[in-house]
């Protein structure tokens, strides 16, 4: 599912990302408290747009941040900038809450329409999902 997350601020959006996300496997041994910094927000956009790393349609993509599995790719689309659901290892409701968390209302409410049509996801540890 393609998100339209022009309108949000990608600060607010890594800030809520990244809130949301927790740590997961060897992440345990790196993790810290707390919210990121001016200075880690600034450091993850210059990466993205000093190095280039992701290619030309990315505009931010995080992996693991301070031992957290974020897992969160922001791509261009033209002139948009969008969030390919499902969010990789994160429930339909942590992207839900992201997206009213950004103020964008009517994306979150869509992405609850694909929720009460397929409650699995990435993250969904249930019978169905992991081949019984």
């Amino acid at each position: 599912m393609k998100v339209d997350v022009t309108d949000a601020s990608i600060l607010a959006m890594i800030c809520a990302a990244y809130a949301l996300s927790r740590p997961q496997g060897l992440g345990h041994l790196h993790y810290k408290s707390g919210p990121l910094s001016k200075e880690e927000l600034d450091d993850i956009i210059n990466q993205a747009v000093e190095f280039g790393q992701f290619g030309d349609d990315v505009v931010v993509s995080l992996d693991y941040v301070k031992g957290r599995a974020c897992k969160f790719t922001l791509c261009k689309e033209g002139d948009r900038i969008i969030w390919n659901l499902p969010w990789y290892d994160h429930t339909w409701d942590a992207a839900i809450n992201l997206l009213f968390t950004v103020g964008l209302r009517a994306q979150a409410v869509d992405v609850m329409r694909v929720k009460g049509q397929n409650p699995h996801n990435p993250a969904c540890n249930c019978v169905n999902c992991n081949g019984g």
